[in-house]
């Protein structure tokens, strides 16, 4: 096992910047162990990395449902925006990772969060024939008729 690492610190009395032990190590690693670890040592959930993503982010794009799962119920948010403009969210739906999405339902991702194209999840999840994906997303009172930035729509894909 792994020893956590400590985020958050204090220097001569300052608090030093926190840095995202979930977001850069235990989440996209997939390290179910070490995340439960960090979270019950409380570890900021939607601290995110040099590239804004966060730990629910990485477990999303590295498939890691368990990882995922354990973070939604610790409370991590499923809309928290990376600088590219992906969300767990948006990237779940992107990817096909109905189980993760299934997860994410509960906790009512915002469906106006657009993605860089300006598109919502259920764009790309078509246009990738996410078939159990796409029928979850479609469980979440999505926008059916959303036209993104180039002017696709869930149904043109």
């Amino acid at each position: 096992m792994r020893p956590i690492r400590s985020w958050c610190g204090f220097a001569l009395g300052v608090m030093m910047t926190c840095s995202p032990a979930l977001a850069t190590g235990a989440a996209p690693a997939g390290r179910l162990d070490e995340v439960a670890r960090l979270i019950h040592a409380g570890a900021p959930l939607d601290a995110q990395d040099a590239q804004g993503r966060s730990a629910l982010l990485r477990a999303v794009a590295g498939d890691h449902v368990s990882v995922a799962k354990i973070l939604l119920e610790a409370g991590a948010s499923p809309n928290t925006q990376a600088a590219n403009r992906d969300t767990p969210w948006l990237l779940a739906g992107a990817l096909g990772r109905a189980e993760i999405i299934a997860a994410m339902l509960p906790r009512k991702p915002d469906l106006s969060i657009r993605n860089r194209y300006g598109g919502n999840a259920l764009i790309p999840a078509c246009e990738r024939a996410h078939v159990e994906a796409v029928r979850l997303l479609l469980t979440s009172g999505i926008d059916l008729d959303h036209v993104n930035d180039l002017g696709w729509t869930c149904l043109l894909e």
